[in-house]
């Protein structure tokens, strides 16, 4: 990590650069899956010793992030939605609505489209 290479106090370094730097034990980005059990979930995070995974789903599509203090606060008492949260892509579908209705120009695929045609035209 930045922090064993002694970079962490370098903040005007670029994620380029800190990719670069990362040492050639790192081990990558760990991740499991919606359908993945605690006890699976626990093994990862023990074994990596990581405090975060990337949640994915079965095309490998990043579906949010769940975190050790994500976990215990279930397990101390929380409920479902303490730990399973709106899906990242509902979230994002709700702040681009937010935006626009704010009168800001939309951000999705559709702009992309509209700026396609009128540079075709």
């Amino acid at each position: 990590t930045l922090v064993k290479a002694g970079v962490y106090k370098d903040l005007d370094l670029c994620v380029a650069e800190a990719l670069l730097r990362r040492p050639e034990d790192f081990a990558g980005v760990h991740t499991c899956t919606l359908n993945d059990s605690l006890s699976s979930i626990f093994g990862t995070i023990r074994k990596s010793q990581v405090h975060r995974l990337i949640v994915v789903d079965s095309g490998n599509k990043l579906k949010g992030i769940v975190s050790l203090s994500d976990i215990m606060r279930y397990l101390v008492g929380g409920s479902r939605e303490t730990i399973v949260s709106e899906p990242l892509e509902q979230k994002i579908d709700h702040a681009e609505e937010g935006i626009q209705e704010a009168g800001a120009p939309p951000t999705s695929g559709d702009q992309e489209e509209k700026l396609e045609d009128e540079e075709e035209a």
